[in-house]
């Protein structure tokens, strides 16, 4: 009878690899394509304002404040466009599992949430100054709108809930995500690995 040495093996010296987190990939394509959403955004904005006097015949008299290019509105147009251009930064380095990208998530969200608060108070003032223009120029047809105050600051006030849940809704969850459910860089995975 043949007598075969024991065995050397060891099942307990071998590491399996765990198949890599698909958090990452999900965060990263969502930061991706909301950054995309709003850097076309911001780009069909500034477009808008552009292309404006060529698509539409302008009335006699000063145009309603909501259609001229203000200080405020750029500065709107040129900061989101800049953030979303970071949140697709933050984004990629996500998808590579780049534990770098925690931090940028956080300043990003920190960043969007004083946006959004910055964005609610220009709304506000564009509304009041409308409301003053459309008293001062009631024979414009812009005006027309304004004939009922009670429905035009119903909209508002509904367009201004809806800016800011829609704002806030994805940097509160980054802050949430990031500050209490992935704290830890190698809860990330293999850094570079981009296929769950």
């Amino acid at each position: 009878m043949t007598q075969f040495p024991p065995s050397s093996f060891d099942p307990n010296q071998f590491e399996f690899a765990d198949k890599p987190p698909a958090w990452p990939l999900v965060i990263g394509w969502l930061s991706i394509a909301w950054a995309a959403l709003g850097t076309v955004c911001g780009v069909c904005g500034v477009g808008f304002f552009a292309v404006l006097p060529a698509i539409m015949p302008m009335p006699q008299g000063p145009l309603p404040p909501a259609m001229q290019m203000s200080l405020g509105m750029l500065a709107q147009l040129v900061v989101g466009t800049l953030m979303g251009i970071f949140l697709l930064t933050s984004g990629i380095l996500c998808l590579r599992r780049n534990p770098t990208s925690r931090i940028l998530f956080f300043v990003y969200a920190v960043a969007s949430l004083l946006f959004v608060c910055y964005s609610v108070y220009f709304q506000f003032q564009q509304g009041a100054a409308m409301a003053k223009w459309a008293a001062e120029n009631p024979d414009s047809p812009f005006a027309a709108s304004y004939k009922n105050p009670t429905q035009i600051k119903a909209q508002e006030i509904g367009g201004m809930i809806f800016g800011i849940v829609l704002g806030a809704a994805f940097p509160v969850f980054l802050l949430v995500w990031f500050g209490f459910i992935k704290t830890r860089p190698e809860q990330f995975g293999h850094r570079g690995v981009v296929v769950a």
